[in-house]
């Protein structure tokens, strides 16, 4: 929770679904991605989205800077 504000605070709510925004990124990305694979080889994919995963993926590179201040 020391991400969302200051430590010398109680933390900062945040009012968006952050979860769903982080993991609807991914989605459109690997869309992305398979959209120009599937140009260049003419064979589809399956894209699968965690929102769970996309939520650790993103804190693990936070929580290493918190201490950096």
């Amino acid at each position: 929770m020391y991400l969302t504000g200051d430590p010398d605070r109680p933390p900062v709510r945040i009012s968006f679904p952050i979860s769903y925004l982080l993991a609807s990124c991914y989605a459109a990305l690997g869309t992305v991605i398979a959209f120009h694979h599937r140009q260049r080889t003419d064979r589809g994919q399956h894209i699968d989205v965690s929102v769970q995963e996309s939520v650790v993926s993103t804190l693990t590179n936070c929580l290493a800077h918190v201490g950096i201040q």
